[in-house]
Order: structure tokens, then sequence, then C-alpha cells
């Protein structure tokens, strides 16, 4: 095994180095090159295919073949790549090919399953030869929904089944979709949207409960991968027909062989007298051409079959017993049946007013008359007053902090106030007064300094007439008279630096300082102010968190809002795993959540009702409705749709059927109904005085045309097609009834279950079920009442 791993590990080496990796390439590109080169390019090339899309093939192989059969599946699984090899130098594939393989694949599987059918036959004929044999098909249980599944949506036309198997069958995206079908995400949303609901309904025709066919879904949803050796197997199977360009020798050959002959005269292979005529006997019975049966003009125009070119009859043996239904006209009605309960009109309902989740302390009992004002139930309030009690110490808090942050303000304004009107004013004055000082101070050096030259002019004047020599006195004081000058020209200057400093200082002060001061003692406050508002601010909220508690603690006692009944809003047809509790003592309930009902028991009522989906569409304002309450078996109640839901009631996770809440309204009545009783209801949805109705199991649908086997005088089966109008939906599929408008007479034989007739070369275009039901009008179609209040 570790040998085989390391030649497949070497030959995706080969081919990545020849050709690079094949990820990112488009399933149109990886056949170019499949069929356009050879060697590990072009293996790796199909490799690559059958990865992308062997999960979804073998789903389909599985789902037609069963699980009981996983070689056959194996097989039809080959096949099915087998056939796209053959075809695949004709094919145009711009994107994803996923859409044709599908095709291809239930076609490949039906046709292993009817070769298994075939040798089974023969099988059995050989060990009794004596006795006729019919077969009757496999009873697979789940395995014949997923081929029923598988059938129906290769049914679809293109522009829905593509949709369906890009994103419902190989998980692709809406916007992978859109991409690989080179539409409009829009689109594709819009058309899986209406081929899901095609399918819903075909399933039902077939008998076949939508809800029921999800299991087979699920189930080959969950199938693990496409086994490794089984790819490696298939993608060698596809190079040796590339190369030799022969199919024999395998079983998977021999089928993909079958499936390319039928393709080749698929443009021909219609179904009805052709396809029956050339088809092999079933369990005696024996096809031949018969002539076209017309009718006669005085038949009436509904009980005229439909022209053909050509008319099937089947001449089953003498020994083959033959389920008949003979066709009389009589009153036909179409209803849809469903369970609901009984509610007054006249109510007023009552809700938690409780955030988040709380629990049901006590309720009044069910049925309880009370006055308005009332006490109805009891909401847990203990966690709300513990959350009560905190909140009153945080309101102290934040108290403390607003008046914490009232200080700092007050201060921060003070200082603002003492800086401008005090401090300011001082160190103003101050300034004016060093500037003046220093002027006082040079005009009396100033004066000094006269004084000294004066003093020095008298000495020169004195001593200019004497002759003689000056006297050391003159000399000394001529010194000092000279040097008290020079002094008091220092002290000049000094002083006049002196009063330029004290004018800068007062500049300074003027222009910066006393504004830088007042800017930050301003910030001061704004800063203090804003620390306010936030502490008044929060300590509003706190007191508003604490009325918020006082409310909802007001609001776990619940007071009747009118008189009446009280009534819980239980549905005792609740489904299993509903997220909607039960009301009851003790039950955890969410806020705006119903809890109960105050009804007016004597006033008028009606039903709501749960309808399933696969029926919803068919129901509409206005239907008339009988009623049958469980507690009045005998007695039935008239009523009238007055309201379907537009979407469907919330269901679980598990719960895969859904439902509709319709509300009918009841006529007067004198009985002793009672809200809350359950009931059974059936809406008529069609009504006709004198009908042909048949059972629905005599239906055959194939190439988009119904079917009915309708038994001769001469105990021949002739194949008619028929024009069929509305149809019965009941739980079970064996009692629904199908209006037939044209292809059959008064009187005439249908045979119940005709498929049983046919050979299985036959039965792979044949589709069981009651018909598509007649358009309703658009302007019916989906319209909702206004509930009754």
């Amino acid at each position: 095994m570790a040998t085989g791993q390391a030649r497949g590990f070497l030959r995706q080496l080969d081919g990545l180095l020849a050709d690079g990796t094949a990820a990112g390439l488009t399933d149109g590109q990886l056949l170019e090159r499949f069929s356009t080169r050879g060697g590990p390019a072009a293996e790796q090339a199909f490799a690559a295919i059958v990865e992308r899309h062997g999960p979804m093939v073998l789903r389909v192989c599985r789902g037609v073949l069963g699980r009981s059969r996983e070689q056959d599946a194996e097989d039809a699984f080959q096949a099915t790549f087998l056939v796209l090899v053959r075809r695949a130098r004709s094919l145009w594939v711009a994107d994803s090919i996923g859409p044709w393989l599908h095709q291809v694949a239930l076609r490949t599987a039906s046709c292993a399953r009817g070769a298994a059918a075939r040798r089974r036959r023969h099988e059995a004929a050989g060990a009794r030869p004596a006795e006729a044999t019919v077969d009757r098909g496999d009873d697979g249980g789940l395995d014949d929904l997923g081929r029923i599944l598988h059938e129906e949506i290769g049914r679809l036309p293109d522009r829905y089944r593509i949709p369906v198997v890009l994103c419902d069958l190989e998980g692709r995206t809406h916007e992978q979709a859109a991409r690989h079908a080179g539409w409009p995400v829009g689109t594709v949303k819009s058309r899986l949207s209406r081929a899901r609901e095609r399918l819903k309904g075909r399933l039902s025709r077939r008998g076949v409960s939508p809800t029921a066919a999800l299991v087979p879904a699920i189930r080959l949803g969950l199938d693990p991968e496409v086994p490794d050796a089984l790819i490696r197997a298939t993608t060698a199977a596809a190079v040796r027909l590339a190369a030799t360009q022969t199919l024999a020798g395998t079983s998977a050959g021999l089928v993909a062989q079958g499936v390319l002959t039928a393709m080749a005269r698929s443009s021909w292979w219609k179904v009805g007298g052709a396809i029956l005529a050339a088809a092999a006997t079933v369990s005696g019975a024996r096809l031949v051409s018969g002539q076209a049966t017309t009718a006669k003009p005085s038949d009436p125009p509904s009980a005229r079959p439909p022209a053909a070119e050509e008319k099937v009859v089947l001449r089953p043996g003498p020994d083959v017993e033959l389920a008949t239904y003979r066709a009389q006209p009589g009153p036909f009605r179409a209803t849809v049946r469903g369970r609901g309960r009984l509610e007054a009109i006249d109510r007023a309902d009552v809700y938690s007013g409780v955030e988040g989740k709380t629990t049901i302390i006590s309720l009044a009992p069910e049925g309880t008359r009370v006055k308005k004002g009332d006490p109805v139930a009891e909401l847990d309030s203990a966690t709300l007053r513990d959350q009560l009690v905190n909140q009153r110490i945080a309101i102290q808090d934040a108290q403390k902090a607003v008046d914490l942050a009232d200080r700092v303000l007050q201060t921060a304004e003070l200082a603002l106030r003492e800086y401008q009107q005090g401090i300011l004013p001082r160190d103003r004055d101050q300034r004016r007064r060093e500037v003046d000082l220093a002027a006082a101070e040079r005009e009396a050096v100033a004066r000094r300094i006269e004084r000294a030259r004066k003093g020095l002019e008298a000495m020169q004047r004195a001593t200019s007439g004497k002759a003689d020599t000056p006297t050391p006195a003159d000399v000394a004081a001529r010194f000092i008279l000279e040097d008290a000058r020079d002094r008091a020209e220092v002290d000049l200057q000094r002083a006049g630096a002196a009063i330029e400093a004290a004018k800068g200082r007062l500049a300074v002060l003027e222009q910066f300082e006393a504004r830088k001061t007042t800017i930050a003692l301003e910030a001061e406050v704004l800063k203090a102010q804003a620390a306010r508002k936030a502490a008044a601010e929060k300590a509003a909220l706190e007191d508003s968190r604490r009325a918020k508690l006082e409310s909802q603690i007001t609001h776990c006692k619940l007071l009747a809002p009118r008189d009446g009944r009280v009534v819980y809003a239980n549905d005792p047809m609740r489904a299993s795993g509903s997220p909607t509790a039960q009301i009851e003592e003790g039950a955890t309930v969410r806020e705006r959540q119903k809890l109960l009902s105050i009804v007016d028991a004597e006033g008028p009522l009606q039903v709501v009702a749960k309808l399933d989906e696969a029926m919803i569409d068919r129901v509409r304002e206005g239907q008339k409705v009988q009623v049958r309450i469980d507690a009045f078996p005998d007695r039935r109640f008239a009523g009238l749709v007055v309201e379907v839901a537009p979407l469907p009631d919330p269901g679980s996770f598990f719960q895969s059927a859904k439902v509709y809440t319709t509300r009918i309204r009841l006529a007067d009545t004198q009985a002793p109904l009672v809200p809350g009783m359950t009931a059974d209801v059936e809406v008529l949805v069609a009504e006709r005085e004198d009908a042909l109705a048949i059972p629905a199991e005599a239906v055959l649908t194939y190439e988009a045309k119904d079917h009915l086997a309708v038994k001769r005088p001469d105990g021949s089966i002739e194949l008619r097609t028929a024009e069929l109008g509305d149809s019965t939906a009941d739980a079970d599929p064996s009692s629904i009834r199908v209006e037939v408008k044209a292809g059959l007479r008064d009187g005439e034989e249908v045979v119940l279950k005709p498929f049983d007739l046919l050979s299985d070369e036959q039965r792979r275009s044949v589709r069981l079920g009651a018909p598509t039901p007649p358009a309703r009008p658009k302007s019916a179609r989906g319209k909702r009442a206004r509930p009754a209040r």
C-alpha cells in the first residue's frame, strides 16, 4: 500500500512539474487538459475532477441503488466518469460540470438498478422455471426515499436544477454557485428557493412527506468522502479508456456502454407508446401496438380522452390480478386538515416585564375568574432586590463624588477670583512703584552731578588768578569734586538701567504673566466643572437604575388588565424541543414572553390551528372550515379562515417540519365551549358537486404529462393521457383523491398502482404521484387576512 501511495505521489509530482497544479482551474480547463494532453498531466486533471465532484456522484448512486448495494454503487460511480471520458470532446463546459454529472449519475444508477433487478429475475427464474415472477422493486425504506428525491431533482428544469445541484448537493455558497452558473447572486437565491418549493410539492404528490424526504437527504449529506482507492481506480479506468477507446472488460464499463447507448437515442426516445412497445414483458404481461382510440363526437368535452399519435395497450396475462377502481361522478371535496385549540377573540394578554430571565413564583389557577387589578402571577424578585440594595450603595458613593467635585470647583473659582481681584492688582502696583523709584533715583543722581560740576567751575574761577602753585587743599578739593562727579555719572547710568528693568517687568506682567496665570486658573475651573458634571450625571444614572430596579420589582407582580378568566399561554400541540417553555410555577420565562391571557369566555371564539407547510399554500382567507372539538366528538362546528401567518412558527434545531399558525373564527354556537379545548380542523380548499375523482395511486406521471391505465372491456389495459385537476391533501397517501377533467369516461375502470405492470426499462422514465394542482390566481396566492380581535 505504501508503494502504491508512493507511485501516486510520484505521478502527481510529475504532473505538477509538467503543467502546474490543478487547483484553481475550472472544470472546462481540466477537461481540455485531459482531452488534449497525455501522461501525468492528463491523469492529474481527471483526478481533480473526480475529487471535486465525486462526493455528489457517489451520494446519487447510493441514493438510487441503496446502501445494501455498495458494489453496484461504486460501479455506477465509475461508469458515470467513464461516460464523461467518452463525451469529453463533445461537451462545452464553461465552469462547473456538476449539474451534467448529476444527470448522468442518476441515469447510470438507474441503469445499474434495472440490471440488478433483471439479474435477480433471471436467477429466480432459473431456480423456479415453472413459476411466473413479477419484480415489484425493492422495499428499501430510506433508500427508496433517496431515489425518489434524486429523481425529482433530475426532473427539474435546468434553471432550477443547476442551483440545487451546486448549492444543496455540492455544498457551494450562493456566490460560488453564481460564479459557476454565470448568474447574478440574487437570481441563484430566487431560483433555489423556487426549486425547493417545487421539490416539496412533487414529493407530496408522490405520496412522500417532505419531512420524511429530509431523512435520506440528511443521511446522504453525512456520507464520508470518496475513498482514495475508488478515486485512483476511477482515474486509472478513465486513462485506460482514453488510451484504448474500449469499455469492455469491467462491470462499470458495461453500465457505461448502456448509458451511452441510451443517451445516443435520447433525441428520439420519447416516453409513451414507442418506449412501452419496445420494452420487455414483465410477469407475463406483453406489450403490443394498438389502434388509437378516439372519443365519440357525442361524448362531452370533459370526458373525451386527449388526442394522441399512438395508443399503448397492455395485455396482462390471465394469472395477473389487477386492482382497479371504477370512476363514478360525485361530490368532490379537497380539504386541508390540521390540529388546533380554542382561543377567545376578546382577550387581553399578560407579558413578562422583567428584563432577562426570571422564574414564576406563583400563578392564579387556570380558569379562575378575576377582576381588573387582581394579582394573577408573581415572578421571582429576590435577585432584583439584591441588586437594588447594591444600587443604593452605589448612589451614596456617587453623591459623595458630587460633593467632592463641588468643593474642588469652589476652590478653583476662588483661586481665579483671588488672582484677578487681589494678586494681579498688587503686582501691577508694585511694578509701577519700582518704575517711579528708579526715576526718582535718576533725578537725584542728576542733581548730584550738577552740584559737582558747579563746584568744579567755582574752584577753577577761584584758582585761575593765582600765579603760584595750587595748595594741597585745593588739589584735594578738586580731586573730591571730580570723584563725586564720576561716581554720580555711574549712578546715573545705573538708575537708567533700573528704570528700564522696572518698565520691562511691568510690561511682562501686563502682557504675559497675568494672562497666563488667568488661563491656567480658568482651566482649573473648567476641569472642576467637567468633573462635577460627570459626577452629577453618574449620580443621575445610578438613580435611574434604582428607579428601573424598583419598576422591575413592581412588574414582578402581574395584575389582571381586565375582567375575565385566566388562560395560560401554553400550546397543547407544542412540538418536542420547542424553545418556548410551558407556563407553570417554577418555569423560567424571558422578557416580553406571553405568560397568560385574561379572556372573555362567553364571547366569540376562534381556533388557532397549525397547518403543515406542504399544504399551507392552498389555504387562504375566506375559506370554509369544519371544526370538530375533541370534547364534543359527535358535533361539527362551522368556521371561516380569517388569517394565515406569513411566516412559519419558530421551531427547534431538530424540528424539520414547519407549521403555519392559521386562525379560524367560529360561528355562534350554544355549545359550552371553553378556551383551551383542542380540535381538528378541515379547511375546504376546493369543492365540486359532480366531479370524476380517482385515487392518486392510479396516476403515472412522465414527460410532464399525467397518464392513466384504463381497463378495456376485453381485459387489455390502455395507457391514456389525462388532464387532472385538484387533489385532496391527506396524511395517508393511499387516501389522496385526484379530480379527472379529461381523459376518462364515467364508469371506466382505472388500474391502481399501474407502475407494477412496467418493466425496469420503462420505470426509469416513469414518475408516480398525484398531478400538480391547478395554478391559483396571483391575487389569491399568499393573501393573508388580519387577525380578528
